[in-house]
């Protein structure tokens, strides 16, 4: 079929920083918790990596509004 050019596909940015926010977030998460399973840390590196994904969420927002800027 052929595409549609009066009705492009919507802008997703978004959905993209959504994505890249949950995904970095668990990542960070997941790697502090499975470093405190390992080593037996309490909840040490899960709050680092906690800590960690913030810091990147906040740091993708900030290259998204200097770049709109």
């Amino acid at each position: 079929m052929p595409e549609d050019k009066k009705n492009p596909p919507p802008n997703n940015a978004a959905l993209n920083f959504g994505w890249t926010m949950i995904g970095e977030f668990l990542f960070c998460f997941f790697v502090g918790y499975f470093a405190d399973q390992k080593f037996g840390t309490g909840y040490r590196w899960t709050l680092t990596g906690i800590g960690a994904g913030t810091l990147l969420i906040a740091y993708e927002l900030w290259k998204i509004l200097r770049r709109n800027s």
